[in-house]
């Protein structure tokens, strides 16, 4: 017994809901010591006699302390409710050595598309390039959550972040340059069993193309002995107002065709070792 303080249980409780149990703990605690005006909620929930946030219920194996309340503090009395719950995994007296979470879902999107499923670029019958063609499509995300010790520096180094090297998530094997970080998230600080932690959550989404820009080689002028010289329609001589295939070397393509036309692929996020977040390796 803690000095000062009479603590003793005055109601227990089980609830069985589809199978998985959960337990309820009431303590009632007495400041025999009179000292109410200093006594804190924070002293109360940190007395021996109370369970910790991650202990083990004494009558079940499987269930653990999910959360502790604190009420009262009139004429020197508290009640502490401790709720415990039946977990398929232990919860780790150590709240950084939780499991990482890692959910899988489809995100869909619209983008726009300069060739067909052959790899031919879209061209009118003239051979000029054909805008504005979208499709319906979907990205794979990956949605990751971790208890962290302290703020992590990755917050700020891999925003947008795509992966330089293969790694693996959930058992997919990504190649790199097809992962990309979208979104991190993280928690204010708090507290379970005297250890500081954060809650940090990511999205890591996988393109099936890769995340590097696609673009077809066309303009309206082109490269002659390292002179930008514009182009000309052969008719008249007047200058091209629409963009023009050119050749991948900087001088107009002759007789474009789907299967001749250049598409040029350029990075167009900073690459990141993104195993240095949980849940990759």
């Amino acid at each position: 017994m803690t000095a000062g303080y009479t603590v003793s249980e005055k109601k227990k409780s089980l609830t069985n809901t589809e199978g998985r149990r959960t337990y309820g703990r009431l303590f009632q605690i007495v400041n025999a010591a009179n000292l109410a005006g200093t006594v804190t909620e924070s002293t109360i929930e940190a007395l021996a006699e109370i369970p910790n946030v991650g202990s083990v219920h004494p009558n079940n194996a499987s269930a653990y302390c999910k959360s502790v309340s604190i009420d009262g503090g009139l004429k020197n009395t508290w009640t502490a409710k401790c709720v415990f719950e039946e977990l398929q995994n232990a919860l780790d007296e150590t709240p950084t050595s939780d499991e990482v979470i890692v959910t899988t879902e489809t995100e869909g999107f619209e983008e726009a598309i300069y060739e067909d499923t052959s790899g031919d670029a879209f061209l009118n019958s003239a051979g000029d390039p054909v805008e504005g063609i979208t499709r319906e499509s979907s990205h794979l995300v990956f949605k990751i959550q971790a208890n962290v010790a302290a703020e992590p520096a990755y917050m700020v180094t891999h925003r947008d972040a795509v992966n330089d090297a293969t790694i693996t998530i959930r058992g997919y094997t990504i190649l790199a340059g097809f992962a990309k970080v979208r979104r991190m998230a993280l928690s204010e600080g708090e507290g379970r069993n005297g250890t500081d932690f954060f809650k940090f959550t990511a999205e890591v989404h996988y393109h099936e193309k890769g995340w590097k820009v696609n673009y077809l080689d066309a303009g309206k002028r082109e490269k002659i002995d390292d002179l930008m010289v514009d182009i000309t329609n052969d008719g008249d001589g007047s200058k091209v107002t629409d963009d023009v295939p050119l050749n991948g070397s900087g001088r107009v393509l002759a007789n474009p065709t789907p299967s001749t036309v250049t598409n040029t692929e350029k990075s167009r996020y900073v690459e990141k070792d993104l195993t240095d977040l949980p849940g990759i390796t």
